[in-house]
């Protein structure tokens, strides 16, 4: 429903100023109390503090997503690198994992709904959840990227700026 919402520009943004260090590292450290026997989950982030505008519902739901695919796709033992950091006026997310990384060739549809690669052979899923991150990034008026990796694993990157388009025509017409 909600990549259909989306579709239809119908998908609801609700940002809010918040903590977005304090709300990336409680959904990573969910992730380790439900995941501490399987999986290493690192969080790093160099800022004490770090504000910006977001949707909490959209955005967890995106990041959520990511993690899950990094802890599903990766083998029992390896480890997930959560990092948040701020460039400019954006905010920076990465999720890396030491998983069976994603063909090359196959990049390019990874954001497509039902479309998953053709390594993952019986693990589970839909292909739903990294369209899902997708459309939840664009809503912000961000990105989501799959850089190239030559190694093992994969690593996702969103950019997000800071303050949403919403409160900066609210802070305009003040």
């Amino acid at each position: 429903m909600s990549l259909s919402k989306a579709d239809r520009g119908e998908l609801e943004f609700n940002p809010e100023r918040g903590d977005l260090r304090t709300f990336c590292h409680n959904i990573v450290e969910s992730f380790q109390i439900n995941h501490f026997h399987s999986h290493k989950i690192d969080f790093e982030c160099p800022s004490a503090e770090f504000f910006a505008d977001f949707d909490r519902r959209l955005l967890r739901r995106a990041l959520s997503n990511l993690i899950d695919n990094a802890i599903k796709y990766s083998p029992r033992g390896g480890t997930v690198t959560f990092c948040l950091w701020q460039g400019d006026d954006r905010a920076h997310i990465s999720v890396s994992d030491e998983g069976i990384g994603i063909p090359p060739d196959e990049a390019a549809f990874l954001f497509d709904a039902f479309h998953r690669a053709s390594n993952v052979g019986s693990l589970p899923g839909t292909g739903l959840g990294l369209a899902i991150a997708k459309q939840a990034v664009e809503r912000h008026g961000g990105a989501i990227s799959l850089p190239p990796r030559s190694d093992i694993g994969a690593t996702f990157l969103i950019e997000l700026p800071l303050k949403s388009d919403r409160e900066q025509s609210r802070s305009l017409s003040i």
